[in-house]
């Protein structure tokens, strides 16, 4: 562990609520959204559409997406002004890794 003097420990936790939010926004409500269309039977009226699967996926993971860097952006406002954490990093650097 990095030394830290003063013992605060919101530099440890904001990186770990940036992570949580986009595990939470990307990947578990793209999920839920492909199961919830499964269970109501609408998946199956798309597989009769002329629609590649690599369409369907990507229609259903840009707009979580979206939401996905709308919530980095406001976690990283937070962890600038609210919590005085700082970013070492440039932000087109820390997008461009998303």
């Amino acid at each position: 562990m990095w030394f830290n003097e003063a013992n605060d420990s919101h530099f440890f936790l904001i990186p770990g609520l940036i992570v949580l939010v986009m595990t939470i926004i990307g990947a578990f409500l793209t999920a839920m959204v492909v199961a919830r269309e499964w269970e109501r039977g609408t998946l199956e009226a798309l597989f009769v559409t002329p629609m590649q699967a690599g369409e369907f996926l990507t229609a259903k993971f840009v707009p979580y997406f979206g939401l996905g860097m709308i919530g980095f952006v406001l976690c990283l406002l937070a962890a600038n002004f609210y919590s005085m954490s700082p970013c070492v990093a440039r932000c087109f650097c820390c997008v461009s890794l998303q």
